[in-house]
């Protein structure tokens, strides 16, 4: 078992490439609906978390060793991407143009605590590292009890429950994963079925309640993006293509400096060509930049980073992680 899952690898490109266009277009034309990118990557960490997880053997008593990995791996790229908005500032600052940051605000990027505390983020997309913040600690205590459950109606009954909270709870609010549950479940029923805990018949009924959930609490493109993404990370088993599978490894990186770089480069442009450039020559060239920052984030942080966090073990063995011996999803990418 082992490798890299190059659907999952293009899920993420695709992800990345379309929240870029949805900001550089200003959510219109091609980059309408490039908010879906969010929600894929919401599904395969619903996926990917918990496979890597039984694979290493997680426990429960691993918890806190589990989310120093998280911490580890994820943390250093989150924080060099904070580090160069603020140098952005004091540039701007230096030019004349002084920024109304507080002291709060931006200590609150520490602890994801701007969700809680109605402050803005220094980078709009942070708002979803929160929630995935918030996916990990659940995923860390609810694992096992997933795995214990027993039966595959068990299991079905509980992520079921889970999906159904904000039906119970209603409310759009990004501050929290609340709204976002029926989204990560369904990359966490797809884990189930690539591990043989739960039926094909089984799976297809729970992603169609999945989908009515969020026709009710998001629309209908949350809906389909959502079930999509599921079914193609169950199904399909794309070939390495070197370019996405590149633009798969740094589309962390990517969604991190995205607007920092491409917003800045777009309006230096339009400044200095006093407004008059083609937009589609705009949103290419920010792309390119954008994608340039990613990479050079990605090679000398998020990779150390990654590596790091892959030699923190949960000392256990692969028995311990009650896995098939083969199981249909078992190429996994690294995460």
């Amino acid at each position: 078992m082992g490798g890299r899952n190059h659907t999952v690898d293009a899920l993420r490109a695709l992800a990345a490439l379309w929240v870029c266009l949805f900001h550089f277009t200003a959510a219109t034309g091609i980059g309408a609906y490039g908010y879906l990118g969010v929600t894929i990557f919401f599904v395969i960490s619903g996926f990917i978390v918990p496979y890597s997880m039984m694979r290493g053997g997680y426990t429960i008593a691993a918890w806190p060793t589990f989310m120093l990995k998280r911490l580890a791996r994820l943390e250093p790229p989150y924080l060099a991407s904070i580090g160069l908005i603020l140098a952005f500032g004091a540039f701007d600052m230096f030019r004349g143009f002084p920024q109304e940051w507080t002291a709060a605000q931006i200590a609150g990027h520490l602890g994801y605590a701007n969700a809680f505390l109605g402050l803005p983020w220094l980078n709009g997309p942070y708002w979803s590292l929160a929630v995935e913040f918030q996916f990990y600690i659940l995923m860390g205590l609810a694992l096992p009890l997933l795995m214990l459950a027993g039966t595959p109606a068990r299991r079905l009954a509980g992520l079921a429950l889970v999906s159904c909270l904000p039906l119970l709870l209603p409310g759009r609010s990004n501050a929290t994963i609340l709204p976002f549950l029926p989204v990560f479940a369904a990359g966490t029923l797809t884990f189930l079925l690539t591990t043989n805990r739960i039926e094909r018949t089984s799976y297809g009924a729970a992603l169609a309640v999945l989908a009515g959930i969020l026709i009710k609490t998001h629309d209908t493109g949350v809906a389909l993006a959502t079930v999509g993404t599921a079914v193609v990370i169950a199904t399909v088993r794309i070939p390495r293509v070197a370019v996405i599978a590149w633009l798969g490894a740094i589309s962390y990186s990517l969604y991190l400096l995205h607007v920092p770089i491409g917003y800045r480069l777009m309006h230096m442009i339009r400044r200095l060509s006093d407004g008059e450039v083609v937009p589609s020559l705009l949103i290419v060239g920010a792309l390119a930049a954008s994608i340039a920052g990613a990479a050079l984030l990605h090679r000398f942080v998020e990779q150390p980073s990654l590596r790091f966090a892959t030699r923190i073990g949960y000392r256990a063995t692969r028995a311990e992680s009650h896995l098939p011996a083969s199981a249909p999803g078992e190429r996994v990418a690294a995460d």
